[in-house]
Order: structure tokens, then C-alpha cells, then sequence
């Protein structure tokens, strides 16, 4: 199921999105002695949630950057 946003419904939907994932991190930060006593900033923890949570990155052997276009795999060769 595809929905179709407009540009100001994404930025509505990023802003729900970064939302939650700072208060995940600020519970993370509150309730994992470690990082509240290494002073971690709440926006650090949220960043690795992202980059943890985000979508899976495909290597290649070629050292090209892989796009995805309309659902399907294209390459970009330099």
C-alpha cells in the first residue's frame, strides 16, 4: 500500500517521527545506567536509534552507490 503525501504531510510525518524516536532515547538514556553516566546527549542516542532502525544498506563490490528507482535497482557507474 502506497500512500501519496504531499511535501507539507511529510514534513508533518518526519516531525512525528524524530518525536519518537527522542523519546525512545530519552527513555534509553534515563533507564541504561551506562549511558546517563557517560552524559550521552538524548539527540546522540536518538541518532544511532536511526542509523540502528533505518534501512538496511547494501554494499557493493564495486564501490557504486546504489539508487532505487520506481522499485526497481539501478546503478550508478562513475
Amino acid at each position: 500500500m502506497r500512500v501519496d503525501y504531499t511535501e507539507a504531510q511529510w514534513v508533518g510525518v518526519a516531525f512525528v517521527v524524530l518525536g519518537l524516536v527522542l523519546a525512545l532515547a530519552w527513555l534509553v538514556r534515563r533507564y541504561v545506567p551506562p549511558f546517563a553516566a557517560l552524559l550521552i546527549p538524548t539527540s546522540v542516542i536518538a541518532g544511532f536509534v536511526i542509523l540502528v532502525l533505518g534501512p538496511p544498506r547494501r554494499s557493493t563490490s564495486s564501490g557504486g552507490i546504489v539508487r532505487l528507482r520506481q522499485g526497481k535497482e539501478a546503478r550508478r557507474r562513475p
